[in-house]
């Protein structure tokens, strides 16, 4: 027995074939697709976050370098500055790190190379006699 849609349901776009029918393994691809779909949301702002956290302290640096802020302010803002700039860091290396681990968990990509091919058994140049310099 099979399941009808109704004729403008909001599964029928899980209908892959066309056929009027949703089956299981329509829904379960089009589950992964959706999945899919938001790691790669997910992963273009973490990128944009994780640029931001990589360029902000430098903009921060440039700008107290620059003259806007006076010269005694800017003694007391240094610490905050460090502070700051080692926190973006961080952020950088939780980006780096997060990526890293997904990209591990893929199923999709195998998770053991393949052996590499084995070595090529080359002919052993023959040593050559010691030949001693002639004196001119």
């Amino acid at each position: 027995m099979s399941k009808k849609l109704q004729e403008h349901s909001i599964y029928n776009d899980f209908d892959i074939n066309h056929d009027g029918v949703v089956t299981d393994e329509e829904l379960d691809r089009s589950e992964k697709m959706l999945q899919i779909d938001n790691m790669d949301k997910l992963a273009d702002q973490q990128r944009i976050m994780a640029w931001l956290a990589l360029f902000l302290p430098f903009i921060l640096i440039i700008y107290l370098a620059s003259g806007f802020v006076e010269a005694t302010k800017v003694t007391l803002i240094m610490s905050l500055v460090a502070t700051f700039s080692a926190s973006m860091g961080t952020v950088v290396v939780a980006f780096m790190a997060a990526t890293a681990y997904v990209r591990g968990k893929m199923t999709d990509v195998p998770k053991h190379m393949p052996p590499p091919p084995p070595p090529r058994h080359m002919p052993h140049p023959t040593p050559r006699p010691y030949q001693q310099e002639h004196p001119l």
